[in-house]
């Protein structure tokens, strides 16, 4: 055999492929795969380039002189073709694979080059706004102290810009800066969305030295800095499209989600995907660089997920018509993480792309048989979580370097059972008769089923994150809107045929004990907890039933009963130089997922008795999963504190530098979790024995109420609770 040869079989088309540049630059062996094994490893994968081999020339081939009298030739016929490549399709507002190219006129949209789109620049010598906005900023040292705490703590949360081109863009940008020279328009309103975001997730510390040195709240800063961010934007002109537009817009939505104002979200994630459309990231590409094909799928897979996530939580229609989209999830092979930071957004578009797959555009399921699918493919989606996602013997080793795998873990198997309650909500608000068809029972079994799990996973996420930030909506909510829905499936239940009906009532007596907690630390509670108080008040209950009275019949979890206070991540402390990030994982072992009889997920078991059908009562159920579009009910937007440092070069990827809390996850008696749900002391009023089922009243909950609820409001499908509320125009 000739030296040099090999009978493998090349991977990933190398076969094509010299040493990427920078092997070649630095005289290497490369392993000819992107990104190679050297650039990974001296962690500059955005480097890692390979140029194909040219063509071997022919002997047909024509010279160059031939070539260039050909080009002058044809100069003046050249206009002529200009909606060949799509550019004058593009011109009067048509993109390349929308009408024209069904009939034929446009260009070939598949394998089509990205587009390349550059900056709009300015110069702040003539531009009213840029001049406004940098006068915005404060002085550099700031910047970069906002920009370190966003690198090593906000951007984990959706991982949107990738930190080594965002440091180089933004060296580059100072440079110009203090050259004089014309500023790009995009990069400049990302960065200062950037130090919004920050600056709305400092800790205690940051967040003083910047009130006091700059004179105003850190949110009248954040508030500051948005504002600026979408003045700017208004000057760059329609059409000029770009990444960094993209990721401004993506970072808005983050911005008004953390602020709870969730239409608003949806409003400017509607521009970030027309944007990304423009840009043709629904399509997939070629003829370009392995390391952009990757940013353009990132990018993509995050509009998506969030067009899923944000649509759903507001039941409005989904804004990617996906039967026009063909391009490739992510690889997320750039960084060397046991996990990667995006791997969680990833999941959500896979499941997008699976439900689509089967069910075609969203809608609501109402087939029973459409139901049971629907939860087979979402329990086939969860078997592919990797072992730091697993429901079932979880590996925690990296969540101390690594802090966002735990925070990734608690939202993913949130959305997950959140999810599959979907479509199983409104079989949960029927009244349930003797009369009652048994496949109403099943559904409405399976939904207190999966309706349990989601209590179970939501207030494990809310120990996790409450005492590393108050700045989230999500979870809370999230507790209130299934405690709703169970008291609902209580109140119905007119035939006495509610399945673990005391392990219902426990739920909504510790949703009740959790939103009480909050009332002291978040105005966003009070009016959850009013509403769920009343609601509770209605149930009906055997006599002398105080939650945690009987002390002797259930074992039971200790619990700080002291109402929420501040968390001390958000009070002046020291810097500390080494420590957990968080409890020991082993002291989340699970409580408060309620064990049921079928052993599915959350008391240790895969399970496996899924009741699809009346007469199957031991189909396939464990991971807990089935749902419609636009029914899941939870983000779970969180945030966790760190001390600033100063920034020199890229962050360090490792935990915040924050002290641990003494308001935390119950303190759980070693070996007395896994047997029962056992719940806080919560005292609540008893009812007499066998009391019966009470009319909820017209007017019970005013329009006022639910107004105060805010964009929450929006989130909230009361109507679907059947519960006779007072009719709400704002919905």
């Amino acid at each position: 055999m000739a030296p040099g040869i090999s009978l493998e079989e090349p991977k990933d088309g190398s076969y094509s492929r010299s040493a990427c540049s920078e092997c070649q630059r630095r005289k290497q062996k490369c392993n000819r795969e992107w990104p190679c094994n050297h650039c990974q490893k001296r962690k500059v994968a955005d480097k890692c380039q390979f140029n194909p081999d040219p063509p071997p020339i022919s002997a047909w081939t024509p010279s160059t002189e031939v070539k260039r009298k050909r080009e002058q030739s044809y100069a003046e016929t050249e206009n002529d073709d200009e909606f060949d490549d799509g550019e004058g399709i593009d011109a009067v507002g048509y993109t390349a694979s929308h009408l024209f190219a069904n009939l034929g006129l446009g260009p070939d949209v598949d394998g089509k080059k990205s587009k390349t789109p550059k900056q709009y620049y300015l110069d702040p010598k003539t531009s009213p706004q840029l001049q406004r906005a940098l006068q915005t900023l404060p002085p550099r040292p700031y910047i970069d102290s906002m920009i370190q705490n966003f690198l090593s703590n906000v951007n984990y949360y959706y991982y949107i810009v990738y930190p080594p081109n965002f440091l180089t863009e933004y060296h580059g940008w100072w440079a110009d800066r203090a050259a004089n020279r014309p500023l790009g328009l995009p990069w400049t309103c990302l960065l200062i969305m950037v130090c919004a975001c920050s600056v709305q997730h400092t800790d205690a510390e940051m967040g003083a030295s910047l009130e006091a040195d700059l004179g105003r709240t850190v949110q009248q800063l954040t508030d500051l800095y948005h504002d600026a961010a979408r003045e700017l934007h208004s000057a760059i002109p329609v059409g000029n499209t770009h990444m960094f537009t993209v990721q401004y817009l993506l970072h808005s939505c983050y911005w008004f989600k953390a602020e709870a104002r969730f239409v608003e979200c949806w409003h400017v994630l509607g521009a970030a995907i027309r944007e990304g459309q423009n840009l043709d990231l629904h399509r997939e590409a070629t003829g370009i660089p392995d390391f952009e094909r990757e940013m353009r799928r990132r990018l993509w897979c995050l509009l998506d997920a969030w067009d899923w996530l944000v649509s759903a939580l507001l039941a409005r229609p989904m804004l990617i018509d996906r039967s026009d989209c063909d391009v490739g999830l992510p690889s997320l092979t750039l960084e060397d993480y046991p996990t990667s930071p995006l791997l969680h957004m990833k999941l959500q578009s896979e499941l997008v792309a699976r439900i689509f797959k089967r069910f075609g555009p969203p809608k609501y399921l109402t087939e029973p048989n459409d139901i049971f699918e629907y939860q087979d493919i979402l329990e086939s989606w969860m078997q592919t979580f990797p072992p730091s996602y697993a429901f079932v013997d979880t590996d925690r080793q990296q969540e101390v370097k690594y802090p966002w795998i735990a925070l990734h873990r608690h939202y993913v198997h949130t959305i997950a059972f959140s999810v599959t309650l979907g479509p199983l909500r409104p079989h949960m608000a029927k009244t349930v008769t003797k009369d009652t068809p048994e496949v109403e029972l099943t559904l409405r079994s399976n939904g207190v089923k999966y309706a349990l799990k989601l209590m179970g996973a939501v207030h494990e996420f809310f120990e996790y994150v409450w005492s590393r930030d108050t700045t989230f909506h999500f979870v809370p909510f999230c507790i209130f809107d299934t405690a709703t829905l169970l008291v609902s499936a209580v109140l119905h239940d007119e035939a006495g045929t509610l399945p673990r009906k005391d392990e219902v009532t426990k739920a909504i007596d510790l949703a009740l004990h959790t939103l009480k907690r909050l009332t002291t630390a978040t105005e966003t509670a009070k009016t959850p907890y009013d509403i769920l108080r009343r609601l509770s008040g209605k149930l009906p209950r055997a006599h002398g039933a105080l939650r945690g009275a009987d002390t002797n019949q259930r074992k039971k979890l200790k619990v700080l009963e002291a109402p929420l206070a501040v968390p001390p991540a958000q009070q002046q402390q020291p810097a500390v130089a080494g420590f957990t990030y968080g409890t020991d994982p082993n002291q989340f072992p699970g409580y408060m997922y309620p064990p049921s009889e079928d052993s599915g997920i959350g008391n240790g078991g895969t399970g496996s008795n899924n009741t699809h059908s009346p007469a199957t009562a031991s189909s396939s159920d464990g991971s807990g999963l089935a749902t419609v579009y636009p029914n899941a009910n939870v983000n779970g937007h969180v945030h966790h504190q760190q001390q600033p440092h100063q920034m020199v070069g890229p962050p360090q990827v490792g935990p915040p530098q924050v002290g641990l809390p003494q308001v935390g996850p119950p303190q759980v008696v070693p070996g007395q979790y896994a047997d029962s749900w056992a719940m806080p002391n919560v005292e609540l009023p008893a009812q007499p024995a066998g009391m019966p089922m009470q009319d909820m009243g017209y007017g019970m909950i005013t329009d006022a109420e639910l107004a105060n609820l805010g964009d929450l409001g929006t989130m909230w499908h009361w109507q679907g609770l059947n519960l006779d509320f007072t009719g709400n125009t704002m919905m």
